[in-house]
């Protein structure tokens, strides 16, 4: 161990929130305060509930070996289960579309 090198990291689990990213054809259909439900790839059975907090500023491709285009995204989330949730995990999202008038 180097002096001044990270030996540890402790995660805010107060502070959990759920990183997306969305296809660039979506881009038209979602914006900050959106509604969405989402589930954890651990357990698929459990839905939980949040909101869009922000969108990122730049179209970007999502990798080398995937050339779809996307933005980041990140969502709050309404009532987080810190006993389930840990930071990294995958998650499936939908984000409600707006209801047309």
């Amino acid at each position: 161990i180097w002096n001044g090198m990270r030996v540890m990291e402790l995660p805010d689990l107060d502070q959990l929130v759920v990183k997306l990213e969305v296809a660039e054809r979506d881009l038209a259909r979602v914006a900050e305060g959106q509604p969405l439900v989402f589930t954890l790839d651990a357990s698929p059975d459990i839905e939980f509930t949040g909101a869009i907090e922000s969108l990122g500023r730049v179209v970007r491709t999502k990798s080398r070996n995937q050339p779809a285009m996307v933005i980041d995204a990140v969502a709050s989330i309404e009532n987080p289960d810190r006993e389930l949730m840990r930071p990294g995990m995958r998650v499936n999202a939908r984000i409600s579309a707006p209801e047309a008038s």
